[in-house]
């Protein structure tokens, strides 16, 4: 296993999930209009669940004895135009998905071979 690329490659998409979070946190403060509400909280969770994901990826690259990165991997993008977020959001995840796609086609993930962290 080249440890150093699935390093490098969890780190993009940290990076990734680190501008989703900051980018779903801003727009859920942005937000506005008849659909506030639904879309503030909508944002607000994406906002934590990208984090979550962040997260979860550090501990692999932890485990595998990198340091995780703290930067973001795209500008975080702002609107007022509840549109534009939901477009923004959009390119900013397929962006995301292309990242977890290429560490895919480059790496077979074999579980038994990636150490995991406790707690």
């Amino acid at each position: 296993m080249n440890t150093a690329y699935v390093i490098d490659a969890l780190n993009q998409t940290i990076a990734l999930e680190l501008t989703a979070s900051l980018q779903y946190h801003q727009q859920a403060l942005l937000v506005r209009g008849p659909w506030r509400k639904l879309f503030a909280e909508f944002f607000h969770a994406e906002s934590h669940g990208a984090l979550d994901h962040a997260h979860k990826f550090g501990q692999k690259v932890t485990a595998l004895g990198g340091v995780p990165t703290i930067e973001v991997g795209a500008p975080v993008r702002q609107s007022l135009d509840l549109t534009e977020m939901l477009h923004q959001d959009l390119e900013l995840e397929c962006q995301a998905m292309q990242a977890y796609l290429d560490s895919i086609g480059n790496f077979i993930f074999r579980p038994s071979e990636v150490p995991m962290t406790q707690g």
